[in-house]
């Protein structure tokens, strides 16, 4: 799964736990043993609840122009 997105009028009912988690399930019956993922402020609370933990975090830069992103990791 690449993005989770809930419309803002659908927020706050577990959509996107719900879509996360479902992903989850079919990549561990998969085969899959681990997952990582990126988290925007709104999902950031979705993901300690399927068992994730904070191991870094990452801050983004916009430039002017939509396609200049600068990533600095921090961790």
């Amino acid at each position: 799964m690449f993005f989770v997105n809930t419309d803002p009028d659908w927020r706050r009912r577990g959509i996107g736990q719900g879509m996360t988690a479902a992903a989850l399930l079919a990549a561990r019956q998969s085969g899959a043993r681990r997952a990582c993922l990126d988290a925007s402020d709104a999902g950031r609370s979705i993901y300690p609840r399927l068992g994730f933990e904070t191991v870094s975090q990452t801050v983004r830069f916009f430039g002017r122009e939509r396609d200049q992103v600068l990533t600095d990791e921090r961790g």
